[in-house]
């Protein structure tokens, strides 16, 4: 029998955290102590919020949304991510995730927040839109350009709504390295991509959203990549796509209302980045 609970922040939890991130992801270098816990308590819109199930009193089963707040037609709207999921390969087939995931969307909603948003690879997709009731908008595109990313417009009917406390704290990311360009009043931040020579673009902002970060090293000819959603920029001739089969998985962006009279946009009003969801 399996017990659901909700997540705690002690230090036996973190450490208990830690165990089943590296029995679901053995290859994943990430999941470290540091990195979970500026993730859950750190952020400034609010500490995580999820579930856990247990069996004989161990951890066996994990997943949590992160607070954030999305510009939805001019209004701040409170809305999580969801990021984390993970199952110990010993109980995975059991429907645990649907279980956690569930109980954690009704917290969400007893807390206020109206909508959650992801980015499920090809294998959780299904579950995120068949069990969860999450809407489908497609990839992310992927574009390698020698510019900044998307010419910015003023408006998009949705979009993250950054402030300077919210992107200092996505932009301490343990063991992370992040840089920054203050060009035509736009700031840009770019990070490592892994790829020697390629930096990649998280996103751009308005002057007033500048953090005085490292100037991206001097490589010649830079390639930058850019990951997202903006649809000019996607129809764009900026750049070239990446083709899907040399993409490692796609990355699909799903959409979950949590408040019926909330209305959520097309594909086409969306601004969505790379800093939105941690990929860099």
């Amino acid at each position: 029998m399996y017990e659901i609970k909700k997540i705690q922040f002690t230090d036996q939890d973190f450490n208990s955290l830690v165990e089943l991130m590296a029995a679901a992801f053995p290859k994943a270098t990430v999941y470290n102590r540091d990195y979970l816990m500026w993730q859950y308590t750190h952020n400034p819109d609010g500490f995580a919020i999820g579930y856990n199930a247990f069996y004989n009193n161990s951890l066996v089963a994990h997943y949590v949304v992160q607070p954030s707040k999305m510009n939805i037609d001019g209004n701040v709207v409170e809305s999580v991510l969801s990021f984390n999921t993970a199952t110990h390969p010993e109980h995975q087939g059991k429907g645990l995730f649907t279980k956690l995931a569930n109980a954690t969307y009704e917290e969400c909603i007893s807390l206020g927040k109206k909508l959650v948003v992801g980015v499920a690879n090809a294998n959780s997709t299904p579950g995120f839109t068949k069990k969860l009731g999450f809407e489908l908008y497609g990839p992310l595109e992927a574009k390698l350009t020698f510019g900044c990313g998307p010419k910015q417009k003023q408006t998009y009917f949705m979009s993250r709504d950054w402030n300077v406390e919210s992107l200092r704290w996505r932009l301490s990311r343990p063991n992370s390295k992040y840089y920054s360009v203050l060009k035509e009043n736009t700031s840009t931040y770019f990070a490592p991509s892994g790829q020697y020579g390629i930096l990649a673009i998280l996103g751009s902002f308005g002057e007033s959203r500048f953090l005085d970060l490292s100037r991206p090293p001097k490589i010649r000819n830079p390639l930058n990549v850019w990951i997202g959603i903006e649809a000019n920029y996607e129809a764009s001739s900026e750049g070239f796509r990446i083709p899907k089969k040399l993409r490692p998985s796609p990355l699909n962006f799903i959409v979950k209302k949590l408040n019926s009279s909330l209305i959520v946009p097309k594909r086409d009003e969306i601004l969505f980045q790379s800093i939105d969801f941690d990929a860099y």
